[in-house]
C-alpha cells in the first residue's frame, strides 16, 4: 500500500510540474523584449522530484557575491537575501593569507575599509545577511590542506574569529580544485565540512553554511561528494556557470540551458542540475547565475567560431549594454535557440567580434527553472558586473 501510494504520489506531481511548465508564462521585462510566451522550459517535463526533495519552503533566497574589487562601485538591491563577501584566502597550511608575494591580499585587508561597512549598514537597513566567502583555490594548497588535521583544526578556529570580529551571520566554503581526485581526498573534504559545521553551530547556531560546487559536481567524479556535503551544510551553492570561459576554442554561451543533448557542448544546466538533483533536495540548491558572459575575436560570425588565443575577455552586462549602445559598432544581438541564451557580433578593426552573455530574457528562464523545479533560490555572480542598470533585479522581483 505504501509503495502503490508513493507512486499515486509521484504520477501526481509530475503531472503537476508538467502542467506548470507547459502552461506557459506571462512575462514582463525591462527592454524591449516584451511578449507573452509558451516557455520553452517545457523540456524540463522530465525532471521528477522525490517527495522528500520538495520543501514546504516558498520563499526564495536571494544571495548576491561582492567581490573586494567591485565593492566600492557595485549597487545595492533590496531584493537580496543574502550579501556573501569575496573572499578570504586560506593557505595549505590552514593559515589566513594576509600577504601574498610579498603584496597585500586585498580581500582581506578590505574588510577593514569603509566601503565593507557602508555594505554591513545597507545589509542591516533591509534586513539581508551578510555572509563570508573562504576561498581555497590553488591546487597544491587544497592537497596540503586536506592531508592535514592540523590545517583544517586552524582554518576552523580562524573562521570562527572572522565571525566574532566581524558581523557575518554565514560562511560560503569555496574550495575548487582541478587536479586528479581520489576517494580519500572527497572524504577528507566531507570531513572537514562536517567538522566546520559542527564548529559554527558550537559558535551560534543561527549562523548558516553553504558549500560552492561546480555545476558538473555530480556528472563527473570531482572534489565534491555532493550528496553527502548537502547533509552537513544548509546550502550548495551550484556554480552553474563558465561553461565556456576566456581561453575557450570556440565560442559559446556561459550558462546555457540546453544543447549538451544536441552534442553542441559537454554540459549544461539542466543536465547536471538533474544530476544533483538525484542526490540533493531541492530546497537546499541555490542555481548561480551570471552577470557575465565572455567575448572573443572570432574566426567567422556563426555560433561555435573559433576564437583566436589570447582574445577572451570577460564581459559583464555593463560592457554588454555599452557595446549594444555605441552606434559606431553596429553590434547585431541574436539568440542561442539551445542555450538560451543570446549573443551578440560585430566588426571591429576588420575582425569578428563574438559575446555571449546573460539578458532578461534567458535570466528570466533560469528564475522559472528555479520556481518549477523548487530550488532554495539563486547566487549571483556577481554584485557590481550589472553597472548601473537595474532591469535583472526587476526580473528578479517580478518572478520571486
Amino acid at each position: 500500500m505504501l509503495r502503490k501510494r508513493r507512486w499515486l504520489w509521484y504520477i501526481s506531481f509530475s503531472v503537476v510540474l508538467l502542467a506548470l511548465v507547459l502552461g506557459g508564462s506571462a512575462v514582463v521585462l525591462s527592454g524591449q523584449w516584451r511578449r507573452k510566451l509558451a516557455t520553452p522550459l517545457s523540456r524540463l517535463g522530465y525532471i521528477q522530484l522525490r517527495e522528500s526533495q520538495v520543501s514546504s519552503e516558498v520563499e526564495p533566497r536571494v544571495l548576491g557575491f561582492l567581490p573586494y574589487w567591485t565593492m566600492t562601485d557595485a549597487s545595492h538591491s533590496a531584493v537580496l537575501t543574502d550579501i556573501a563577501y569575496f573572499s578570504v584566502t586560506f593557505d595549505g597550511t590552514g593559515s589566513l593569507v594576509e600577504r601574498s608575494g610579498g603584496e597585500i591580499d586585498m580581500g582581506y585587508h578590505r574588510l577593514q575599509s569603509e566601503s565593507f561597512e557602508t555594505w554591513v549598514e545597507r545589509a542591516n537597513a533591509y534586513d539581508q545577511h551578510m555572509q563570508i566567502t573562504v576561498t581555497l583555490l590553488n591546487n597544491d594548497d587544497i592537497t596540503a590542506f586536506l592531508r592535514s588535521d592540523a590545517a583544517q583544526e586552524k582554518a576552523i578556529f580562524t573562521i570562527t574569529q572572522l565571525l566574532a570580529s566581524y558581523p557575518f551571520e554565514g560562511v560560503v566554503m569555496d574550495l575548487e580544485y582541478s587536479g586528479p581526485v581520489t576517494d580519500q581526498m572527497r572524504e577528507q573534504y566531507v570531513e572537514f565540512i562536517t567538522d566546520l559545521n559542527t564548529a559554527l553551530a558550537e559558535v551560534d547556531e543561527n549562523i548558516e553554511l553553504s558549500v560552492a560546487v561546480y555545476g558538473s559536481a555530480a556528472t563527473r567524479y570531482q572534489i565534491w561528494d555532493v550528496g553527502r556535503i548537502a547533509e552537513q551544510s544548509d546550502y550548495l551553492v551550484v556554480m552553474s556557470y563558465d561553461y565556456h570561459v576566456r581561453s575557450s576554442s570556440t565560442v559559446g554561451p556561459v550558462a546555457p540551458i540546453f544543447g549538451k543533448g544536441n552534442g553542441r557542448w559537454q554540459d549544461d544546466v539542466v543536465s547536471n542540475m538533474r544530476d544533483i538533483l538525484l542526490e540533493v533536495p531541492a530546497h537546499k540548491i541555490l542555481l548561480g547565475i551570471p552577470f557575465y558572459g565572455y567575448e572573443w575575436t572570432a574566426t567567422s560570425d556563426q555560433p561555435g567560431a573559433t576564437t583566436f588565443p589570447q582574445t577572451g575577455a570577460t564581459a559583464t552586462y555593463k560592457r554588454v549594454l555599452e557595446v549594444l549602445g555605441d552606434p559606431e559598432l553596429l553590434a547585431e544581438e541574436k539568440w542561442d535557440e539551445d542555450a538560451l541564451s543570446p549573443y551578440i557580433v560585430y566588426e571591429e578593426d576588420g575582425q569578428t567580434q563574438f559575446i555571449y552573455y546573460e539578458n532578461t530574457r534567458s535570466f528570466s528562464y533560469k528564475l522559472d527553472f528555479v520556481n518549477q523545479i523548487g530550488l532554495g533560490g539563486i547566487a549571483v555572480w556577481a554584485l557590481g558586473y550589472e553597472g548601473p542598470h537595474r532591469e535583472l533585479w526587476d526580473v528578479v522581483e517580478q518572478k520571486f
